[in-house]
């Protein structure tokens, strides 16, 4: 029976065995042998072949005639291999199945040599038995087809020719292999089982066996190291077989060349693979800051000596690779809650990251342990860095020299250098470092002298504005005031610093030794009545240089703004006239200018009507101011000569009364004014004056709230009840009573009485533009009056170019030019004065949206507003619940449309406010976003979902988080996550092969490596609540 399986195995027939059953089948084989059991007791019907005699019709003893069935007869030896097979023999059983004894034999006409062969020897059969003829084959030592026809012989002749038709095919056993070589390379010693795959595939036309074994190439001794899984198989035609080749670890340098013998078919038809690999330890370098740590040690320390208490630092940790293995690492630091860092190094490569460590503030040393582990190689290191803090210790020295730096500007050169400089003031310190642990320094801010607690509103800087200075090094600071005009300027630096002994402030002192101008009055002068052609007025100009250096100031022009001027002369105390000359003012000293004014006879007038006579622009050299224009320039003086065609009131300023700075000054409410203007012509006829001084009053600060100030007539007799004033008949009771009344309920009273001067004269377009003029008489400083000057020259250019159409227009061209480039205003003023004016000129183009925007700062109550008005069909729910917050409001709008998923938002809302994260909140939080992609939700919002539910594994909850963060997951991030739950579930067992088994690439080593994991049983129902 083994022989017959292995014939079975090895030849295959020609011909079809099921067309010959059919064939068969045909023959109504009751008329040729009644017993077919023991026809085929001795036969294999898919091997031998079988043929039945029969009588023929007319068959007598003395002339037998017979038939044969099958006809013809095939025996067929199918394929062999050659040099494989030495000899086959092919049974013929013979059936007599006619009623006489017969006497029967092979003939064939063949001379030449044939590998087939049989015996020639007569054989008689008796009537109803049969005999069997063997048919021998010697293959051929070639490929190729071979056939023959032979004759039956029956008792001496031949009545059947052709009748055995033998056929046999040789071919060669060959199998092609995908690759002669394996070459596994370098190998860590102690590391994990290696696995590849050499495909084989049987290129014969019939299936082949294979017997494979592994030996050494230099002895042909048994290779250990070298591993095969099948070593013996068959292979069908044309069939691909995955052969797997298993390295086994080794704990020993050494190099590996095996032999894999595959013996097709027989020990003669070898193919040979050959496997070559090298063992080596790991070569592991660890460098913390550039010093080595450990060098392929098990352990190893490091110390840092220079933190200072609570110092958060980054160290750089390196790994060097030296040897001439390649392998990857995973590490993790014992605090960090085993988040891993995988490394792969290349042979001679280097590789780091950068770690933040912190110290404690109340430790005098921290340790930090560090873990090393190999992937796929049995082998770990771990390393402690030793962190000890000292106090930092700080000296320094004011590079600058003195405490306080004074800027002498006495020509325009000098003007020009602090122009150059942008107006930065610097002073340099510089710090050293005599301690052992770094230090920190930062700018915090400035602070007035008088008031420490107090910041100044400066424009103050640090550079760098962050400072790190390292153990013995000095750094320099520069501190830089950027002045916005040339007043003095003293505050003191606050620093922020680890070190203690670091003063609290740095004074900062800056001094401008200049010239300052101060013209009284400042810009209008008022010669009351003329009446005579000629106008002299003694000291009537006054130019005191109130600054540190000696000015220089000479008229620049001068311009007749009346036709009846004919000459204007000015002349000092020395009686010289000062046209075209430049006249030096010495420092606290003043120069006194008389005027002179030749008119034109002077016309007769009953009304108090102003004239203005002429103009002058004075210059004072090198007293610098910055315009509005953000330019460096000589200080410019404009001073306007006016007079009454008619006596005036002997209403005059308050002599006693200081003038006030204008910060002061409060601002009318733009409802009552536009209420006022609104009911002026029937409500408010002759209250005009009272109107008038009541709002000058107001700005002055007459102490009503604004909401307070009077609209109805009721109102107004009320107030003037009061404030003790005329009410009845008011515009012809004004007198210089009641206007000092007015003044003296005023905090201001130098500003009011300036602005109500010519207030009986406001219809005339030019007493509009004096009135202006006026008020800057009431300035507190000549800088206050220098702005106010440069204010209203800009004022009346728009006023007087604007129409009811564009006044809009112009207003926001005003402001921008008083504010747009003015470094003294805040930079948000600047910026939204140019949005405005922007917006006025390209409405129709302006994205006003986008535009403010950037101006306003995050959070502003204005953004929300632009997001509800993005949106007209969500306006109206948008205002009816803006007094609710953001998640509430959705809540109500989402109702009020017939969502009723905002029910799940309101409950979670419910769940939320119970002050601790729950279940039910996590559950609810997470049908909210069941719609939304993992990856896109917000970390904060992914942990508040998962805590709850993991808040037996916290751990798990880092991981999720990591994988999710990671598009896509990464394998090791899935396989790290993987073995955490499996060791929760059994912490017994390891794991460890699971990663090593999706690292290998085909079915037999991953069954391999998930057997060594071996079964565990485990009661989920039971033990696994604790992962619920």
């Amino acid at each position: 029976m083994i022989e017959a399986q292995r014939l079975l195995k090895t030849v295959i027939r020609k011909s079809s065995h099921w067309l010959e059953v059919n064939r068969l089948s045909g023959i109504k084989f009751t008329s040729v042998e009644e017993d077919l059991l023991k026809s085929f007791s001795n036969s294999e019907l898919a091997r031998d072949a079988h043929v039945w005699l029969t009588d023929a019709e007319g068959s007598t003893p003395t002339a037998i005639r017979l038939s044969c069935h099958p006809d013809p007869v095939l025996v067929d030896f199918g394929v062999a291999l050659c040099g494989i097979h030495q000899r086959l023999v092919q049974r013929v059983f013979l059936h007599n199945e006619s009623a006489y004894k017969l006497k029967v034999h092979l003939d064939r006409t063949i001379n030449d040599e044939s590998s087939f062969d049989f015996s020639t020897e007569l054989i008689t059969v008796s009537s109803r038995d049969l005999c069997e003829l063997e048919v021998f084959f010697k293959p051929s030592t070639e490929p190729g087809m071979f056939e023959e026809k032979w004759n039956l012989i029956v008792e001496g002749v031949r009545p059947f020719s052709d009748v055995f038709h033998v056929h046999a095919q040789i071919t060669r056993a060959n199998v092609e292999l995908s690759s002669e070589t394996v070459d596994f390379g370098f190998v860590p010693c102690s590391g994990f089982d290696l696995d590849t795959i050499v495909s084989i595939k049987n290129v014969s036309s019939r299936p082949v066996r294979i017997k494979a074994r592994v030996q050494n190439a230099s002895d042909g001794s048994v290779q250990s190291n070298v591993a095969i899984v099948k070593k013996d198989f068959t292979l069908d035609s044309d069939a691909t077989e995955s052969f797997e080749i298993s390295l086994k670890s080794s704990t020993v340098i050494r190099d590996i060349e095996a032999l894999i013998c595959l013996a097709v078919q027989s020990p003669k038809n070898c193919k040979w693979i050959t496997v070559h690999a090298k063992f080596r330890e790991t070569n592991l370098i660890i460098l913390c800051q550039g010093r080595e740590v450990l060098h392929n040690a098990r352990s190893g320390s490091f110390t840092i000596d220079d933190f200072y208490p609570g110092e958060e630092r980054e160290i750089l940790v390196e790994f060097q690779n030296n040897g001439e293995l390649e392998y990857t690492i995973r590490t993790y630091w014992s605090h960090t809650n085993h988040i891993f860092d995988r490394i792969h190094l290349k042979t001679g490569e280097t590789a780091g990251f950068r770690q933040k460590l912190k110290v404690n503030t109340k430790n005098t040393f921290e340790n930090f342990l560090h873990n090393v582990e190999f992937i796929g190689i049995n082998q770990s290191c771990r390393w402690t860095l030793h962190c000890n803090t000292s106090q930092p210790k700080l000296e320094y020295r004011n590079l600058t020299g003195t405490q306080e730096e004074m800027i002498k500007i006495t020509s325009s050169n000098q003007m020009n250098t602090t122009w150059r400089n942008n107006l930065d003031f610097e002073k340099e310190i510089l710090f050293k470092n005599v301690g052992i642990s770094l230090i920190t320094l930062s700018f915090h801010r400035i602070v007035s002298p008088s008031i420490p607690k107090q910041p100044l509103k400066a424009n103050f800087r640090m550079e760098p504005n962050d400072l790190i200075i390292p153990t013995g090094a000095e750094k320099i600071a520069k501190f830089i005031y950027h002045a916005v005009d040339f007043s003095k300027f003293e505050g003191n630096i606050e620093l922020r610093s680890n070190s203690k002994n670091i003063p609290s402030s740095f004074p900062f002192r800056i001094g401008f030794s200049r010239p300052f101008i101060k013209v009284i009055p400042y810009t209008l002068i008022n010669l009351r009545k003329i009446d005579k052609q000629l106008i002299a007025k003694e000291n009537i100009l006054v130019f005191k240089n109130i600054g540190e250096e000696s000015a220089r100031v000479h008229m620049k022009d001068q311009i007749s703004k009346s036709s009846i001027v004919k000459k204007v002369v000015w002349k000092d105390a020395a009686g010289k006239a000062p046209v075209g000359d430049t006249h030096i003012i010495t420092v606290r000293q003043e120069k006194k200018l008389s005027l002179s004014i030749e008119c034109d006879p002077i016309p007769n007038s009953n009304d108090s009507n102003l004239i203005e006579l002429v103009e002058f622009e004075f210059i004072s050299h090198n007293d610098p101011v910055t315009d509005l224009n953000g330019k460096l320039a000589d200080r410019s003086l404009t001073v306007l000569v006016i007079a009454n065609l008619s006596t005036p009131s002997n209403y005059t300023a308050p002599s006693d009364a200081p003038t006030r700075s204008w910060e002061s000054i409060k601002f009318l409410s733009t409802d009552w004014i536009e209420h006022i203007l609104k009911a002026s012509d029937v409500t408010y006829e002759n209250l005009g004056p009272l109107i008038i001084l009541t709002a000058i009053a107001y700005v002055c600060g007459l102490e009503v709230n604004r909401d307070q100030l009077p609209k109805s007539i009721e109102d107004w007799s009320n107030f003037c009840e009061t404030q003790k004033l005329p009410f009845k008949d008011f515009e012809n009771v004004v007198d210089e009573q009641v206007l000092k009344k007015f003044q003296g309920i005023c905090k201001n009273q130098s500003y009011f009485y300036h602005s109500s001067l010519f207030y009986r004269s406001f219809t005339s377009m030019n007493t509009l533009r004096l009135q202006l003029y006026s008020v800057i008489n009431s300035a507190n400083t000549p800088d206050e009056a220098y702005a106010m000057q440069s204010y209203v020259s800009i004022f009346w250019q728009q006023y007087e170019k604007a129409s009811q159409d564009s006044i809009i227009q112009h207003a926001t061209e005003f402001l921008y030019r008083c504010v747009g480039q003015d470094e003294s205003m805040s930079e948000r003023v600047r910026a939204f004065s140019e949005f405005i004016c922007k917006a006025m000129k390209d409405s129709n183009t302006l994205n006003a949206t986008q535009e403010l925007d950037k101006l306003l700062p995050k959070n502003h109550d204005l953004t929300s507003i632009f997001e509800m008005i993005s949106d007209p069909s969500s306006l109206r729910n948008n205002i009816l619940f803006q007094v609710f917050s953001q998640k509430t409001r959705v809540i109500l709008t989402n109702l009020v449309k017939h969502d009723y998923t905002a029910l799940t938002n309101l409950f979670w809302i419910i769940a939320s406010k119970s002050g601790s994260v729950s279940i039910e909140s996590a559950l609810f939080q997470a049908v909210l976003t069941a719609s939304t992609r993992w990856d896109t939700i917000d970390e904060h919002d992914k942990r508040q979902i998962l805590t709850p539910l993991l808040s037996h594994q916290p751990a798990f909850v880092d991981c999720l988080i990591d994988i999710s963060n990671q598009k896509p997951a990464t394998l090791t991030q899935l396989l790290n996550f993987s073995q955490s739950i499996l060791s929760t579930i059994d912490p017994s067992k390891s794991f460890e092969f699971i990663a090593s088994a999706f690292h290998q690439h085909h079915a037999c080593s991953i069954s391999q490596h998930l057997d060594k994991i071996g079964n565990f049983d485990y009661n989920f129902t039971q033990q696994g609540r604790g992962m619920s």
